[in-house]
């Protein structure tokens, strides 16, 4: 009897499907949740943004950015103004009224000042490095919030919405907090050594080789299939054209 249920038992198995194809069980795809059903596509279909409307999309952000600092620079200044000799303040006040073209700062920086003022500018210059400092470091805080936190919440910021543009990561996925900060990591070394170059010069050089590497950042979007540049190849992200 225990040898007739063995057999029953291995007959029955052998007539079980052998593949998912004969049981017909449903294969299921599931698509990227935090995608459209039309951005779910092959790398090869992505239509990638080129450098035109990536580069007017981000002058539009920095006037934007720009703007913002304008709103904030003159807080920051008068707060400044508050930690350093009263004398000094109110000639620096007045100075930087005073001061509308690169000419101006550049003699302001050289004490080409009236012979009365040259002692207290003198005694001055040193405030005027923490107040340039001060204020490049409220442009890097304003530039990493806006550029950081847009870009990884909401995949654009207004000039590339403008454009229509979205940022992604390499792989059509929306990108990380990680990624977000990498995208920006040159901007943001830039004002660094900026403005520690106003305390230490020698720092200047460092500013003048990440230009240039953004410079080059515009030959790799022209030249690469995924127009990518270097702030896009360090973060691994893409920017892509949208309908």
């Amino acid at each position: 009897m225990l040898k007739q249920k063995s057999k029953d038992f291995l007959n029955e198995a052998s007539s079980l499907p052998k593949s998912r194809a004969e049981a017909e069980i449903p294969i299921i795809t599931v698509g990227d949740p935090f995608l459209n059903s039309k951005d779910n596509k092959s790398l090869d279909d992505l239509n990638y943004a080129g450098l035109a409307k990536r580069f007017l999309a981000r002058i539009i952000d920095m006037a934007l950015v720009l703007a913002l600092f304008a709103l904030l620079s003159g807080l920051v200044t008068s707060a400044v103004f508050n930690f350093i000799p009263k004398e000094s303040a109110t000639f620096l006040e007045k100075q930087l009224s005073q001061t509308v073209s690169l000419e101006e700062s550049s003699k302001l920086l050289m004490c080409d000042v009236s012979e009365n003022d040259k002692d207290i500018c003198n005694k001055t210059l040193p405030y005027l490095s923490w107040v340039n400092f001060s204020n490049i470091i409220t442009l890097l805080v304003i530039h990493g919030l806006y550029f950081v936190v847009l870009t990884k919440l909401k995949f654009n910021t207004p000039g590339k919405k403008i454009l229509k543009l979205k940022v992604k990561s390499s792989t059509n996925l929306p990108i990380s907090w990680l990624q977000s900060v990498a995208r920006e990591i040159i901007w943001i070394s830039t004002y660094v050594f900026l403005a520690l170059s106003y305390l230490w010069p020698s720092l200047g050089t460092l500013v003048l080789m990440l230009i240039w590497i953004q410079i080059g950042s515009f030959v790799l979007i022209l030249t690469r299939s995924t127009k990518t540049g270097v702030h896009d190849i360090i973060a691994q992200s893409i920017v892509l054209n949208i309908k």
